[in-house]
Order: C-alpha cells, then sequence, then structure tokens
C-alpha cells in the first residue's frame, strides 16, 4: 500500500516538472523565459522599443526592474496592439506588478488599459485509492486517476462592480467520452465602499472553515470587513450534497450569518447559525435515510436549525485549528475536527511546503453537506440513500488524516493525504484511504 502512495506521488512530481524563474525583482529573467520572449515580440511589432535607453539587447538577460519598465512602455502604446498583444501585455503587467507597483505605476490601471477581463485557472492530476474492508472501498473502487481542469474570467464592470464566471471540466483517465466543460461559476461582485460587499449569482460558498459545506449555492451573500471584524448573511439554494439531503428540486434553501473576529495577530474566533427553509427533503423511493423505514412521502427537514463554533491559531510556521457543529432537536448529530500543521505553503512560491495533521469525530446525523476537508467516510459513513433509491442506516465514523503539500515550481504543487484509524461509532474498524495529486495553476 505506502509503495503505491509513494510511486503515485512520484509519478505527480515527473508531471509536474516545468520551470519557472524566480520573483526577486534585481534577479534576471533569462532569455529563454516567456516574458522575455514576450517582450521580444513586442519589441519586434513596435508596441515598446525595449531597454530603458530605448535599445533591445538581443539575447541579454534584463531584470524584472528593467522589464517592467518596458512592460510600463508597452501600455502607454496600447492603442497600437491587437487583441493577442494585449493579452500577452495584461499577463505581463500581473507578472510583474510588485515592480511595477514600486516604479509607481498602478497595475490596476494598466489592467484597464488592455481590457477589462482577466484570465486564470488550473488543472489537477489526482489518483485515488482505498482498501476493501467490510466488502466495502472507501471511494466506491479500489482505485482511480482523474483530472480537473478550470478558467476563470474576472472581469470589471466599473470601479464598484466585478463579474466572475468558471467553466469547468472533468472526467476519469481512460473514460474515451468527450469532456464537456460546464459553467459552474456565474456572480457578481457590488462593492459599497472599501468594507461591504454584496455577492449575487451562482458562487462558492465556505461557511467558518468548511466542515459542513464547500459547494455551490445560487443566492446572494452580503459581506462586511472592517478592521478585525468580518460579518456576513447569505441566503440562498445549496446544489451540492450528499444523496441524503435532495429535495424535489435537487437544492436546499438555507439562509446563514457568520461572525468572525481577529482577538490578536495569533488568534481568530468565529461563529455562525444556519437556518433551513422549505425543509421537505427527498429520501428515496419511500425510504427515510435517517431511520431506515418505510415512508409514504416527502418527509420534513431533520434540520432546521444549525449552529456552528470555530477557531484559527497561527504561531509563525505552526497553525492549528478546529470547528464543531451541531443540529439541535437531532440526535447524533454532533460533528468536530481539529488540525495541527507546520510549514510555510504557498503556491506562488517554489520550494515551499506543509505538513499536517487532521483527526475528525462525524456522527451518524452531523449536517456535513459537502465537506471541504472531505475525508472519505463523511458522506457515505452517515444515514443516506443512494442513487437507486436504497436507504442505509450507518453509525457515523472517526479517524485521522496525514497529509503533505510541497511547491517544487512556482504555481506548481504536489500533494499526498492518507487516511488512518478510521473505525464507526461502535468501534467497527473501516478501511484506510489515499490520494496524490498535483495542480497546475496558471
Amino acid at each position: 500500500m505506502n509503495k503505491k502512495l509513494v510511486a503515485s506521488l512520484v509519478s505527480c512530481m515527473v508531471l509536474g516538472s516545468v520551470s519557472v524563474y524566480a520573483a526577486n525583482p534585481f534577479s534576471d529573467v533569462d532569455a529563454s523565459s516567456w516574458a522575455y520572449q514576450s517582450v521580444e515580440q513586442l519589441a519586434n511589432a513596435g508596441i515598446i522599443n525595449g531597454y530603458p535607453d530605448g535599445t533591445f539587447k538581443g539575447s541579454n538577460p534584463i531584470t524584472r526592474y528593467e522589464m517592467a519598465q518596458m512592460v510600463a512602455k508597452a501600455m502607454a502604446n496600447q492603442d497600437k496592439a491587437n487583441a493577442e498583444q494585449q493579452a500577452m501585455i495584461n499577463r505581463l503587467a500581473d507578472e510583474f506588478g510588485s515592480e511595477l507597483n514600486t516604479l509607481g505605476v498602478r497595475v490596476a490601471k494598466l489592467e484597464n488599459q488592455v481590457g477589462n477581463v482577466k484570465v486564470t485557472g488550473n488543472y489537477r492530476l489526482r489518483y485515488r485509492g482505498s482498501e476493501l474492508k467490510n466488502d466495502t472501498y472507501a471511494y466506491g473502487k479500489h482505485s482511480s486517476f482523474d483530472y480537473r481542469a478550470r478558467v476563470i474570467f474576472n472581469a470589471k464592470v466599473n470601479d464598484k462592480t466585478d463579474a466572475v464566471v468558471r467553466i469547468q471540466g472533468s472526467s476519469e483517465l481512460g473514460n474515451s467520452n468527450a469532456t464537456q466543460g460546464k459553467i459552474n461559476l456565474a456572480y457578481v461582485d457590488h462593492h459599497f465602499g472599501k468594507d461591504t460587499t454584496l455577492r449575487v449569482g451562482r458562487q462558492l460558498y465556505t461557511p467558518a472553515l468548511g466542515l459542513m459545506y464547500d459547494d455551490l449555492v445560487d443566492g446572494a451573500r452580503l459581506m462586511y470587513k472592517h478592521g478585525k471584524l468580518d460579518v456576513s448573511a447569505s441566503y440562498g439554494y445549496w446544489l451540492g450534497g450528499a444523496p441524503t439531503y435532495q429535495t424535489k428540486d435537487n437544492t436546499i434553501t438555507a439562509a446563514m450569518v457568520e461572525v468572525k473576529g481577529k482577538l490578536n495577530k495569533h488568534v481568530t474566533l468565529g461563529g455562525m447559525y444556519g437556518r433551513f427553509h422549505d425543509g421537505k427533503l427527498y429520501q428515496g423511493q419511500d425510504v427515510d435515510a435517517l431511520t431506515g423505514k418505510q415512508v409514504k412521502s416527502f418527509i420534513d427537514s431533520p434540520y432546521k436549525n444549525i449552529w456552528g463554533l470555530n477557531a484559527n491559531m497561527n504561531f509563525k510556521r505552526w497553525n492549528v485549528f478546529g470547528e464543531w457543529l451541531t443540529a439541535p432537536g437531532v440526535s447524533d448529530s454532533h460533528a468536530w475536527m481539529a488540525s495541527l500543521g507546520y510549514g510555510n505553503y504557498d503556491i506562488k512560491k517554489a520550494h515551499t511546503y506543509s505538513v499536517r495533521g487532521q483527526y475528525y469525530y462525524e456522527e451518524a446525523n452531523s449536517p456535513i453537506f459537502s465537506s471541504a476537508f472531505a475525508p472519505a467516510y463523511s458522506f457515505y459513513n452517515q444515514h443516506y440513500v443512494d442513487n437507486k433509491g436504497v436507504g442505509h442506516v450507518r453509525n457515523g465514523f472517526k479517524g485521522f488524516v496525514a497529509n503533505v503539500n510541497y511547491v517544487p515550481f512556482q504555481n506548481v504543487s504536489i500533494g499526498a493525504y492518507y487516511g488512518f484509524g478510521n473505525k464507526d461509532m461502535d468501534g467497527n474498524k473501516l478501511g484506510d484511504y489515499w490520494r496524490t495529486d498535483v495542480n497546475f495553476m496558471f
């Protein structure tokens, strides 16, 4: 099992081997880099005239500050650029933003000159495996290899309004069907001053630290941030979640309020409250997933109110955080997790890393819909109805997860994840599971 995990991680590292240059402003930008080649193309097209002294010295390396000066010149001549060249200039302005700011050139102003749309994205390759235990695999099968690609368009409507659209496609490797890209994010942010933002549309929503939910919502969210205080209120249709939580139209309707405050430079505390409306959950073909018993029709949601608390503490490279949830009036609905980590992981900085250990405790009726942490047993060791309409009575789970992340090159990360010591609430052992992935940001 360990050999498989190591082999998977090594394969991901090979796939992730690309080269980038350092972000030191006084370091040279080599002639083989994309940035140098882009500037050379713009110079040949007459958009810029090379070095600050008006020359372009062929294959000689230049510093990032010199490059920033040429990018600024390109912005001044942006009316001469075609669409492809403007996209090239926009990418350069984003890459050398800190140097441009140091030179007194506002990057936001430059972006306005080359168009109102910024394009970013990411690509992930992932391997997942699980141990056969009690005739069950944690991930449904022994192993799988899949990919996911996302492209995000961020458009500036005006000084106070932004629009975001994300296209996503994914598939298991070996699947002969063509992957279809779908729009899974489409929202607008409007800023009321510097402290308040209203977000409306299909958006990613992660209440608190993400133990309960980290998925799509169609709705509105009002966010206020001032000093050390963050407050938000939202209402919408929750689109993600385990099979248990399917309504007549496959959504959950909920109102949420969150408060988070920074006590000092090390400690942040938060709390949340959720009220679920129109809560008639379809439990599958006349089976109540919470009891496994036959029912005649739709039943009322077991979750009317959900409360949660969370804490996050940082001490240099050490990080500790945890979250607790419960649904008052519902038996066996407590859930909590705790995490201890060490490192300085930042996907934008090469050779950064993190090592983390986590513990999960989730009773059978825990309000876990689509967790950001997603240990393999979060959903399917709760009471649930499968996609064939069969009700399953389960007994919760508790267990450990260890993971490590490393950035070999800027914007490329490699991760490994192992779940072990898993048991249900009666102490019955559950199988181990593991995952490796490589992520490319662009």
